[in-house]
């Protein structure tokens, strides 16, 4: 017997901050989310132009479909 499967994966990309508050955390993004790295990194680079002052970073959601 022969059995495979094939595991897809879809990557999204956003950038944004976290920052501690009394009693919670606070979050923001900046730009849409995207599918592209270089893209990702270009909306980082514009977040901390824009918003200086914060710590931006970029976040990666990953979907995970496998197909048997």
């Amino acid at each position: 017997m022969k059995i495979s499967k094939t595991a897809t994966y879809d990557v999204t990309f956003q950038v944004g901050y976290f920052e501690a508050l009394e009693g919670g955390m606070d979050s923001r993004t900046f730009g849409p989310d995207c599918s592209d790295l270089s893209e990702a990194i270009h909306h980082l680079e514009l977040a901390e132009i824009a918003r200086p002052g914060h710590d931006w970073i970029i976040t990666a959601t990953v979907s995970k479909s496998i197909k048997p």
